[in-house]
């Protein structure tokens, strides 16, 4: 053979190694397509409507753009970033969840081939393999990152579109970081300065897609120090340049982010409303990662839920749960740290996983479990895992390495399969409510979304036994005798349970997420005619509400909604002194702009206009007070209905018509 031929046989091979790799890639991408396709007709969950329902009125103008990026509905920084990227679906709301679900894929698939190429850039670093072999590693990565049934409940979630873009960014930092930082050759001032534009850029843009993108500083300590180690340079010395850069830009940021985390007084009141404390908070979190772990790493796809709060709490390191949670993660966080030298992938994995959980999985007071806050962790757990596989691979036979090879390849689709499954429950409701009250019997609110399913299926009197049993196991649980009356009002059914004597034990009762909204339709029911003997019976219920034992984080806002529907109920009942005095209680326990508002509508309402310029002038301090700057400023709309009140004030109107004739009277004029 000639030369010649020799060296068309040589640049051939990595041809045909290149289109096969470009050929899987391709492969991944529809496999994902594939797998997800079933969830894309699912409905729109939980939180979905909360953020998103801030498009109700359209989204037409610069003011409506304002309001809906920055309306505090989301977080402290409220996600702009992600906000926005809804207006690509739609700009009005209520919605088809299917647009907002097909972008949410096409934002996965996207990470997903970042994953691919920050393995690349990671098994470049602690590996001396050939660089097609590097690419099947990162291939195979993202694979198994791509089609894990984990991120179901991420991906086909709208709302966690949120945690898909700060995962997005951070992913671009931590590869752009890699790139930048071996074109370090000088360290001069301008690639330097190059470098902390673009991890700033990054970490901005996926903090204000949601808040934990700012542990992308942390992630680039366990990155920096994997490349300070095992990478080209590894033995180099620095300029002393470049060793301060790297304390204000990488460890400064990270020891304040640990720092504030860690500062518990910063935390503790946020436990006020919760079932448990911050201890046994932590405790608890031990727990669910360890079981975050074992479901990303046996593709399990039992439990997967937007509905966990049946999770078990840990009162007390004696748990037997608890101790053996502990003791695993001491050990191995321990074995990652003394084999950081010779097995750096152990390392990189541990501190990727539990770096990527600071936020979510620690001090802050946030609900315990959700398959979503794996989204970030598990990239770190599969490039290790995929690493590791490899080295264990090198050792073997090649029979036995070709059976490994085809082991990996069967994983890859076993997990697509896994995925597929999964998706067709998750694409029709009814399957998906079914599915969830099933794996999770011991869910109130996967109890609620089975028992309207029943309800909507003419199913009532099992669905008002499974409130029964439901209710003998949450006794305090108020949400669930208001449902079964709700229900009963409509059939015509007999009542289960006497308002009378929940209100005589207000105080044994919790003030659950789902007590107002069943007690808003139980109101609207009432206003129509049904049940009308018992419109007395719910008024005193929900004039005790403020007795009720706190049970959510956002406990004041639940209790000032359930007093100020209460008032509006009392006030078309003509008992305006007992409406009167809830909207005080209701501003009392929350002062807000909202509650302030309610009352200038009922002093114009009793004809007391002086009284309702107070009032309205306090909606304003409120509005002064709270309002961002970055929202449309809304106060000439007060000015205007003061000047209206003040107009009525002043033709000494006191009758509750004469003041509503007067404030029309007045808007009438020039």
């Amino acid at each position: 053979m000639s030369a010649h031929q020799c060296k068309i046989v040589r640049t051939h091979k990595p041809n045909i190694s290149i289109s096969t790799q470009l050929l899987v890639l391709f492969a991944l991408i529809a496999g994902s397509v594939f797998a997800y396709t079933p969830a894309l007709s699912g409905p729109f969950l939980l939180d979905d409507f909360h953020n998103l329902g801030t498009m109700s009125v359209g989204v037409s103008s610069l003011d409506d753009l304002r309001e809906h990026l920055f309306a505090p509905v989301a977080g402290p920084t409220n996600r702009p970033v992600s906000r926005l990227s809804y207006l690509i679906n739609d700009n009005g709301w209520p919605s088809d969840p299917a647009s907002f679900k097909y972008t949410n894929l096409a934002i996965h698939i996207i990470c997903g081939l970042l994953v691919i190429a920050l393995a690349k850039q990671v098994f470049s670093l602690v590996t001396s393999q050939a660089q097609q072999t590097i690419s099947w590693l990162a291939l195979a990565t993202g694979g198994v990152w791509l089609l894990h049934p984990l991120h179901m409940s991420t991906v086909m979630y709208p709302v966690q579109r949120m945690a898909q873009l700060s995962t997005l960014f951070v992913l671009l930092g931590c590869i752009g970081y890699l790139a930048m930082r071996a074109r370090l050759h000088a360290y001069r001032f301008r690639t330097l300065f190059t470098l902390s534009v673009f991890t700033l850029a990054s970490a901005t843009l996926a903090t204000l897609s949601k808040e934990n993108g700012v542990l992308l500083f942390v992630l680039l300590v366990i990155l920096d120090w994997l490349y300070e180690n095992h990478g080209p340079k590894a033995a180099a010395p620095h300029p002393r340049r470049f060793l301060m850069w790297r304390r204000l830009a990488l460890y400064a940021p990270s020891l304040l982010i640990i720092g504030y985390l860690a500062y518990w007084p910063r935390w503790e009141a946020g436990y006020t409303y919760r079932e448990f404390d911050l201890g046994e908070r932590l405790l608890t979190q031990l727990v669910i990662l360890v079981d975050y772990s074992t479901r990303i790493f046996s593709f399990s796809t039992g439990g997967i839920s937007v509905l966990h709060d049946d999770q078990r709490i840990y009162r007390s390191l004696f748990d037997l749960p608890a101790m053996l949670a502990a003791i695993f993660w001491m050990l191995l966080i321990t074995a990652a740290w003394r084999l950081r030298h010779k097995y750096p992938l152990v390392t990189l994995g541990v501190g990727w996983f539990l770096g990527a959980h600071l936020i979510e999985s620690t001090t802050v007071a946030l609900e315990l479990y959700f398959e979503h806050r794996n989204y970030l962790p598990s990239v770190g757990l599969f490039i290790a895992a995929t690493g590791i596989a490899y080295e264990a691979l090198k050792k073997l036979t090649p029979t036995a390495r070709k059976l490994c090879t085809s082991l990996l390849v069967t994983i890859v689709l076993f997990s697509g399969f896994q995925t597929r499954s999964l998706a067709h429950s998750w694409g029709d409701p009814d399957a998906l409510t079914l599915l969830m009250a099933t794996e999770h019997p011991n869910s109130v609110r996967a109890t609620r979304s089975l028992v309207q399913y029943m309800a909507q299926n003419l199913q009532l009197p099992q669905a008002l036994d499974i409130i029964d049993d439901t209710f003998a196991d949450h006794p305090a649980d108020l949400s669930l005798p208001l449902m079964s009356l709700n229900m009963t009002c409509i059939s015509g059914l007999p009542h289960r349970y006497k308002l009378q004597a929940l209100a005589n034990h207000a105080s044994a009762m919790k003030l659950t997420d789902g007590v107002y909204p069943i007690a808003k339709s139980v109101s609207e029911k009432l206003e129509r005619g049904l049940c009308a003997e018992l419109k007395d019976e719910f008024n005193e219920l929900l004039s005790k509400s403020h007795e009720f034992q706190p049970s959510v984080a956002a406990h004041k806002r639940h209790l000032t909604k359930l007093l100020r529907l209460n008032a509006r109920m009392l006030q078309d009942s003509g008992q305006y002194e007992f409406a009167r005095d809830n909207l005080h209680r209701a501003y009392e326990h929350n002062p807000s702009a909202g509650t302030a508002f309610e009352l200038t509508r009922f002093w114009v309402r009793m004809g007391n206009p002086d009284s309702a310029i107070a009032w309205l002038d306090r909606v304003m301090e409120h509005e002064d007070q709270s309002r961002s700057w970055l929202r449309p400023d809304i106060s000439h709309h007060y000015e205007t209905q003061r000047k209206l009140l003040a107009c009525a004030a002043s033709a000494n109107n006191t009758l509750q018509s004469d003041t509503e004739t007067a404030v029309e009277s007045c808007e009438s004029k020039p």
